[in-house]
């Protein structure tokens, strides 16, 4: 099933009236701070430890 976007959505409308507005710099750092939180997570090794009771 696909869900059809309404275009006349006020709120979908709100979200790309602020991105327009943002400045080509704005958008580069968080570019810049979602990439390396990908790179980070990417790199991320996950092990488990078990519960030590005392």
């Amino acid at each position: 099933m696909e869900t059809k976007i309404q275009d006349n959505d006020p709120a979908l409308t709100a979200q790309l009236k602020a991105g327009l507005k943002r400045t080509h710099m704005e958008r580069f750092l968080m570019f810049c701070t979602l990439y390396k939180m990908h790179h980070t997570l990417k790199q991320a090794k996950i092990t488990h430890k078990p519960l030590i009771r005392r």
